[in-house]
């Protein structure tokens, strides 16, 4: 038997659902609290080689941007009857993570704890629209394709930074640059390299010049996870430094930076002086809550309003509380996906046949049928229905088919199978390890000695 050890990168990402509590209010008509939810959500960029399996999630609960004026997706209020148990907040949101920031600079990291209250402080050139999906403007009021290698954006007028830095062109140069910056480090610096300078025009319009034509540019300039181009304060960086602004970040979003206590809170308030008009409410803060129980449970008793990472076997039971619910979208979803990461290494991997016979051997129906509780779709690609690109008519490529998987394993001069190992995260996302050993099981079935 071959005794080898792959390197498999398990990235286990989810679809947002709503989650939050519902506030007492003495009569029907008053609205107590409202909480505005805007869901937007990044795409996952992979260099495909091979993906052995994708599937779509629908039971992860992913706070995005919280009050920004824009198309509303979900309005929660407060219902006709009040809770008795419930502790009356005036003014307060609390949403409870999965864990601890590990840093509030929005260019600088890919970090999901981080993600959401970064999206509060910060804001980008574009945006997507919360219900049709379709690029719209933002920080920018318009946008161009002049040449097919030359973007102009006219920029807004009515924007300042919150520590009253104005924003213009210059400080949209001064953040591409610094993104692009090699020595900067940037992790998603990779999505922007098409881009070959820019240039300021005037205080209100700015040209992006690209090395060829770059159709996803307007993509890169909306509001993602890993790669988002945030619009930065350059004096207040030149100032302060880059660690500094990792912990006490200055951006233009709807809220400010306030206070960062480790391990209990990160706390923001409203930015009166928003753009698009000020938050519907003052306070705003992230609690790193670990453990998902406890999440679930503050949330039915009103400690929070928000939460993140329901599991399936919880969404009844938070639906069922009469104080809070789950509302699922399928629209802008993550993936569960698995994919070979060192195919050019010496190993049964470097056989498409390997490879085709892993994605043979996985049951993804089942997987989301039983570990997902059916909250989940299949799909036979790396990318969502609402993505850039998505085409209609591409079929499930890789049905269910042990045999067939065998087969292919024969052919490719490995009838007795091998070893293999599944490398995941430990509960940074829902079902993680889960999805992982279901997959192993799969494997291991057609005689791919298989550990997570």
């Amino acid at each position: 038997m071959h005794r080898k050890r792959l390197m498999v990168l398990g990235l286990v990402v989810v679809l947002a659902l709503l989650v939050s509590t519902c506030g007492p209010t003495p009569e029907p008509q008053v609205v107590e609290k409202e909480v505005i939810v805007t869901v937007e959500v990044e795409k996952v960029v992979t260099q495909e080689v091979e993906v052995v399996k994708e599937v779509e999630v629908v039971t992860e609960v992913e706070v995005t941007r919280i009050v920004e004026g824009e198309p509303v997706v979900e309005v929660v209020t407060a219902t006709p009857e009040p809770a008795p148990s419930l502790p009356v907040r005036t003014g307060e949101v609390v949403v409870l993570q999965a864990g601890e920031a590990s840093m509030l600079d929005w260019q600088m990291h890919c970090d999901m704890n981080a993600h959401e209250p970064s999206r509060n402080i910060y804001d980008t050139l574009l945006m997507r629209d919360q219900e049709t999906t379709e690029i719209v403007p933002h920080l920018a009021e318009s946008y161009e394709l002049l040449e097919p290698t030359l973007w102009r954006f006219k920029l807004r007028e009515d924007v300042t930074f919150h520590n009253g830095e104005p924003f213009n062109a210059e400080a949209v140069k001064y953040s591409l640059d610094r993104f692009l910056d090699p020595d900067q480090g940037a992790p998603a610096r990779a999505n922007l390299v098409q881009i070959d300078h820019v240039e300021v025009v005037d205080e209100y319009t700015v040209d992006i010049y690209t090395t060829g034509p770059f159709p996803l540019l307007p993509v890169r300039m909306t509001s993602g996870h890993c790669g988002t181009v945030a619009m930065m304060p350059p004096n207040y960086i030149q100032e302060n430094g880059d660690d500094y602004i990792a912990t006490h970040p200055v951006g233009t979003g709807p809220f400010k930076f306030v206070e960062w206590v480790p391990d209990e809170y990160i706390h923001l308030e409203a930015n009166e002086d928003y753009f698009l008009g000020p938050p519907a409410f003052k306070d705003l803060y992230f609690k790193p809550v670990p453990e998902l129980s406890t999440r679930v449970a503050a949330l039915i008793s009103g400690q929070a309003d928000l939460v993140v990472n329901v599991p399936p076997t919880e969404i009844d039971k938070v639906n069922n509380s009469g104080v809070a619910h789950i509302k699922e979208t399928t629209q802008g979803a993550f993936m569960v996906m698995t994919k070979i990461t060192n195919t050019y290494e010496d190993g049964p991997w470097t056989d498409p046949r390997v490879r085709q016979a892993i994605n043979y051997a996985i049951d993804t129906k089942t997987l989301v049928d039983t570990i997902l509780e059916g909250h989940g779709e299949v799909l036979g690609f790396p990318l969502e229905r609402e993505a850039f690109g998505y085409n209609p008519d591409m079929p499930e490529y890789y049905p269910y088919d042990p045999e067939k998987a065998k087969e292919l394993l024969a052919e490719a001069g490995y009838p007795d199978g091998f070893d293999f190992t599944i490398h995941v995260p430990n509960r940074r996302y829902l079902n993680d390890i889960e999805m992982a050993q279901g997959m192993a099981a799969y494997l291991t079935d057609i005689g791919i000695n298989t550990s997570v």
